[in-house]
Formats: C-alpha cells, structure tokens, sequence
C-alpha cells in the first residue's frame, strides 16, 4: 500500500489560499480539511488545527475564493464567503446563508480528488470540518458531487445544514444515503439545525450523530464538555498506521 504524502501548493489550484500543516507526531496518515464560516478567513482554522493537534493526521485549511468587500462588512479587516455571488436575506438584510454554493463544491471535490489520486490518501482517510458556511459546504459536497461516491472518514459541521433547495431524492446516480459518516452540531436555540435541517442530514446520509449544545446560537465549540463529542467521533473513525519497531 503506498504511504500517503502531505500536498503541496503545487498540487492545488493555483487560485487557491491555503495553509498546510503536517502532522505533529510526523505521521501523516489522515488528513483534515478545515473550512471556515460566512466572512471568515483561513488564519483563525489554521490556529484550530494546530490547538486540536490530531494524532497521525496532517491539516488543509482553504480560504473561501471571494471576498466581502468592506463597503458591507463595515470594517477593513478581510472576510471571505464560499458562494457563488453575495445574496442578502429579504428578511433580515443579512447574507444569506443559502446562496449558490456551486463553484466552491467542484473546488472542494478537485482538492479530495488531488488527495487521492496525486497523494495517495485513500478517501477513507480523509475528514471535512466546517463551521457555518464551511460545514454546509461540506455537507453540500459529500451530498451533490457525483464523484464522491466513496465513503470518506468523517465530517464535522458546526451550524451548518444542507441548503434549503437541496431535496434529498435529487442525489445523483448511485442513489441510496451518503456513506460518510457526518456529526452534526449547533445550539438549543437561534441555531441553523432545526428540527427540519436535521430531519434532511438523516434523510441524506447513512451515519449522523447530533449533538446539542446547551446555549444560544451556533457558535463554535467552548471548553471541554463540547469539544468531548467531536473527539470521540474522530477517535472513532481515524485511521492509524502501523507502529514502528
């Protein structure tokens, strides 16, 4: 079996903003894809990664293509959106959270094919991680990329559901649920993962875990008693190699 290598910027797109961190313990056998939420930026995703330090498990934190100009966020400070175009919510004036995710689909199933087959990292040992816009991103990825038909390691959304035009009887060919594993979180109220979102994820994929956090909102995880559930979950699906000596 080859031995899975870390990807290079030369691999990817060369549009692409990314970091890449190789595993701490030197061994790169998993992979983490990090996607940060609606006017973001990769920077904060890089810092989680390093913070969550999974064993035997190298990081790819991208940066969303288009930026929010600061005419609309109101500040200097650079944020990013994973969308085709900026949509705003007839009823709030916000961003929406459900504008056309299309393009930044077919970048994320480019980057997992470049993993596959350039890297050798078989899709078994490959893991999403998305907060808000990135987790539906995720979500939206693994449910609608024809190619993605391979049951992959796991993925995390923080506050992020499938979109709202998405049916779960419109998959492509193949049929049947998404084969990944996916854990789902948000909070008790004000969250994204109302009943209906998660009653869709369950109609959708084969494997979902739910947690509920105990507070408003779907902010990202707080101390322990959060982070607990998604330790589990990648305790239980990531892959090790073989011990040496």
């Amino acid at each position: 079996m080859t031995t899975p290598r870390l990807p290079t910027v030369d691999d990817l797109s060369k549009d692409l903003l990314c970091d890449i961190l190789p595993s701490k313990d030197g061994k790169n056998t998993n992979i983490l894809i990090l996607l940060h939420g609606l006017g973001d930026t990769k920077e904060g995703f890089t810092q989680l990664a390093k913070n969550l330090s999974l064993p035997q498990t190298a990081s790819l934190i991208l940066q969303a293509p288009t930026p929010i100009p600061a005419l609309i966020t109101g500040s200097d400070t650079p944020s990013f959106h994973w969308a085709r175009d900026l949509e705003f919510n007839s009823t709030t004036g916000e961003l929406d959270f459900d504008a056309d995710l299309t393009p930044s689909i077919t970048l994320l199933t480019s980057i997992i094919e470049v993993l596959t087959t350039k890297c050798n990292y078989p899709p078994r040992n490959i893991f999403l991680f998305g907060f808000g816009q990135g987790g539906m991103l995720a979500l939206s990825t693994l449910a609608q990329a024809p190619s993605l038909n391979e049951e992959l390691g796991g993925a995390i959304s923080i506050g992020g559901r499938l979109p709202a035009s998405f049916a779960p009887g419109s998959r492509a060919k193949g049929g049947g649920k998404v084969r990944t594993p996916v854990l789902v979180a948000g909070g008790n109220r004000k969250t994204e993962v109302t009943r209906t979102a998660l009653d869709k994820i369950k109609s959708t994929f084969s494997e979902v875990e739910y947690v509920k956090w105990e507070r408003e909102g779907d902010g990202m995880m707080r101390g322990r008693e959060e982070v607990l559930p998604l330790m589990r979950f990648w305790g239980r699906r990531l892959r090790m190699g073989v011990p040496e000596g």
